[in-house]
């Protein structure tokens, strides 16, 4: 039997039945999801790894910029995705944070963290995931 790979979207239906009071069978059936996999979901406090940086992901650095966070929030992966695709087109950081909504050290830090290569929206995010912990 193959292994069935779920996305952020089923994660976050399940957490959501969950919170609402549903059983691990009940949010299981009404998401689609097997029972084992809701089970250990409902012990994790965030979604794993594998899940939280989409691989095929593609931004138009030249469309809207990712939806506004409140002060101090942290960077989102569309986010980084974003800071990515404007990077690459040879944006400097002072632009991309204008379009991004944050401070132009933000832009400086984060880009200045991938020194090896070009800038990894995917890494970054899994990094940033891991020195939050």
């Amino acid at each position: 039997m193959a292994k069935t790979r779920y996305t952020l979207d089923d994660w976050n239906a399940v957490r959501e039945r969950l919170r609402l009071g549903d059983t691990v069978r009940g949010a299981a059936e009404a998401c689609g999801v097997n029972r084992g996999a809701v089970l250990r979901w409902s012990h994790m406090g965030e979604p794993p790894d594998w899940m939280v940086a989409p691989m095929g992901y593609e931004v138009d650095p030249e469309g809207p910029a990712p939806a506004g966070r409140s002060a101090g929030q942290r960077l989102s992966f569309e986010d980084r995705a974003y800071i990515a695709a404007m990077s690459s087109q040879g944006c400097g950081p002072a632009e991309i944070a204008l379009k991004v909504g944050v401070h132009r050290t933000t832009v400086a830090r984060e880009l200045a963290r991938c020194a090896e290569g070009a800038y990894d929206p995917r890494e970054a995010h899994l990094d940033a995931r891991r020195r939050a912990r």
